[in-house]
């Protein structure tokens, strides 16, 4: 994980070597509060993302959850000159939320998708 977050910082041409270094080292200590999700490829790419962008993580799943749905649905899609007919915050944080809450809430499921299915098999 701490070559990934370095490749990725890397990339960021903004920044000068020990910058990227500084940054690096307190995304590591932020996203402490969230370890499992930094085993999961995608969410660790979108919380650089996020942490580029904000010089923060959120110190709480939830938050952590909102913070990539808004920057997947809202701002990568804009960028991208994908229109989406939907309004985000009316139909779908909601249902972001639900799922959020229920995955937070259910100890199985926390692990994941294959922790959820390897749970259901056995």
């Amino acid at each position: 994980m701490h070559d990934y977050v370095t490749k990725w910082f890397a990339a960021d041409t903004e920044l000068t070597e020990h910058q990227r270094v500084d940054k690096v080292q307190a995304f590591l200590k932020e996203s402490s509060a969230v370890p499992d999700l930094r085993t999961n490829p995608l969410m660790l790419a979108l919380m650089c993302n996020i942490y580029r962008g904000e010089n923060y993580i959120p110190r709480n799943r939830p938050d952590v959850y909102e913070k990539c749905a808004v920057m997947l649905f809202e701002k990568w899609d804009k960028s991208r000159g994908i229109n989406v007919p939907l309004p985000f915050e009316a139909h779908v944080r909601p249902a972001m939320m639900y799922l959020a809450h229920w995955v937070f809430s259910d100890e199985h499921l926390q692990g994941g998708c294959r922790a959820f299915l390897d749970h259901k098999v056995h």
